[in-house]
């Protein structure tokens, strides 16, 4: 490699690095090892699946879990926003979509629920929104080597594994998942979606960092995991540079994995835009390092859209002109997939703005992977084995219909009538 060469791949890792990290202008609490999860350390022999230690509510929907998790060797929090009546609605089983953090996650709470108005968004939404509680500069991965005392840092694992068998088990999720995530996040949620390919339906990145191996990224990376965590380093997490542990990491790389799948992709430029102030410089807002961030944002995801397209890998693409890294342009862009999510997860109740009358009222969900009757529906099958027979296997998951809920079969669907509780047979004409 040449002098020129290896200057300017080292000036690019320190600009890169720069633009990793999260906008000082949003405060977050200190970061130390003492304070990598609530419950960290507090065990050592963990039963063989995560189980439940503790349980907070902070409203009817609103639900933080402590969970022992015996791949990561500690306790984490997650916090759960649930459908409306949840309580109520005690025989139905809900999709699930994870919702992560970025580079300066804090410990005690998750961004999407302090800094947009994801709760009331998701007021009338079908599903459980999972946003675990921690993981700065972590990618959310599994590490190599872990740099923490009393944890593992088996993110991976935790979050494919761990978390969804216990929502199963536990709060009445079904097999039906998306996962989405804000720069680092986004990165991550990308990356776990193309590792566990048969658990998500949907997969968001909101200013993510969609390239990981190109000259000079593994060193941003790295720079930008120290600037948060000073103990940090990247090839503990994925080994030594660009080996082909970085390369099954690297979402660009990966895209053929992501077939079949609803994908929704955005960033800005990093110009000036309606949330920033302007600098005496035009077009460059006051915050460099917020439009330095969302500027590779924008580079990295443009990067992975093509690699994409060439693959054969359809995705929605929001990159707008304007817009530096922070979280109220996450909020409209969270606010502008919510249609799309929903449509993936569970056939989309108030997906209005993307979807006509004639949709809403049949609004079927696409066929997942293990769809099962639940609640009255699965009752009426049950107790009536020849009408079970006459429709066949299910088609969908249970979605919402104007007078109830509905579940299409291969052969004609049931609806669910919420006030009569009664089940009405529809052939297939």
């Amino acid at each position: 490699m040449s002098r020129n060469r290896r200057s300017a791949r080292s000036t690019l890792a320190i600009v890169l690095a720069a633009a990793l990290v999260t906008t000082p202008a949003v405060v977050v609490p200190s970061l130390g090892a003492a304070n990598i999860g609530p419950m960290a350390g507090v065990f050592a022999d963990a039963n063989p699946r995560a189980s439940i230690s503790k349980t907070k509510w902070h409203s009817d929907r609103h639900v933080s879990i402590w969970i022992k998790s015996p791949a990561m060797e500690c306790g984490r929090q997650v916090q759960l926003l649930l459908p409306p009546n949840f309580k109520q609605r005690k025989n139905e089983r809900f999709p699930v979509l994870y919702m992560l953090d970025g580079m300066r996650a804090a410990t005690n709470y998750t961004g999407w629920i302090k800094y947009t108005n994801i709760i009331k968004k998701t007021a009338k939404s079908q599903m459980i929104i999972a946003l675990p509680i921690g993981g700065a500069s972590s990618f959310y991965t599994n590490w190599q080597k872990s740099p923490e005392k009393k944890n593992a840092m088996q993110w991976e694992t935790f979050l494919t594994k761990e978390l969804p068998d216990l929502l199963r088990r536990s709060w009445r999720a079904n097999d039906v998942a998306g996962i989405a995530g804000l720069s680092m996040g986004g990165t991550a949620a990308v990356t776990l979606a193309e590792r566990n390919p048969k658990l998500y339906r949907f997969v968001g990145s909101y200013s993510g960092y969609l390239d990981t191996t190109s000259d000079g990224m593994p060193e941003a990376i790295d720079k930008a995991m120290k600037e948060v965590k000073p103990n940090y380093s990247a090839e503990m997490m994925w080994g030594p540079y660009n080996n082909k542990n970085w390369k099954a990491h690297d979402p660009k790389l990966n895209t053929k994995a992501l077939r079949g799948k609803s994908i929704y992709i955005s960033s800005g430029t990093g110009n000036t835009g309606k949330y920033d102030k302007p600098s005496a410089i035009s077009s460059i807002p006051e915050d460099h390092t917020a439009y330095m961030l969302e500027l590779m944002a924008n580079i990295t995801s443009k990067t992975f859209a093509a690699e994409a397209k060439k693959q054969g890998v359809k995705m929605t693409t929001n990159f707008r002109e304007t817009g530096t890294h922070s979280w109220r342009y996450w909020q409209d862009d969270f606010n502008d997939s919510l249609p799309q999510i929903q449509r993936a997860l569970y056939g989309g109740k108030n997906s209005q703005n993307t979807r006509s009358a004639t949709e809403k009222k049949a609004a079927p969900a696409p066929k997942p992977a293990n769809c099962k009757p639940y609640g009255d529906i699965g009752a009426h099958l049950k107790n009536n084995p020849d009408v079970a027979k006459q429709l066949g296997p299910c088609t969908s998951d249970e979605y919402d219909v104007p007078e109830g809920r509905a579940q299409n079969f291969e052969n004609g669907r049931l609806v669910w009538n919420s006030k009569t509780r009664a089940v009405r047979l529809e052939e297939k004409t």
